[in-house]
């Protein structure tokens, strides 16, 4: 089985992101997020959580994907993104 069955566009997705716990990290992601998918309201579609040491922050978004190539391309923009660690 390829990718392209494993989801049928348009769907929900959530997006994880990791990266270091700094104000700039949330607005920046918010950010990228919005260039992507213009219906994005991050006080609905974007969720965090600190790390046990406060060093880390998990940001959950969740968009409305609408093709592969979409999520692609939003996967692409955050992992050029300084702060971030890892996206899931």
């Amino acid at each position: 089985m390829n990718k392209s069955q494993l989801l049928q566009f348009p769907c929900d997705f959530i997006i994880k992101i990791m990266g270091l716990n700094t104000a700039e990290f949330v607005t920046d992601i918010a950010a990228i997020i919005t260039e992507h998918y213009e219906l994005f309201n991050p006080d609905i579609h974007l969720v965090t959580k600190q790390s046990s040491n406060g060093k880390y922050l998990s940001i959950s978004v969740t968009i409305k994907a609408q093709s592969q190539q979409h999520l692609d391309n939003i996967y692409i923009s955050i992992n050029k993104h300084k702060l971030v660690k890892f996206v899931l």
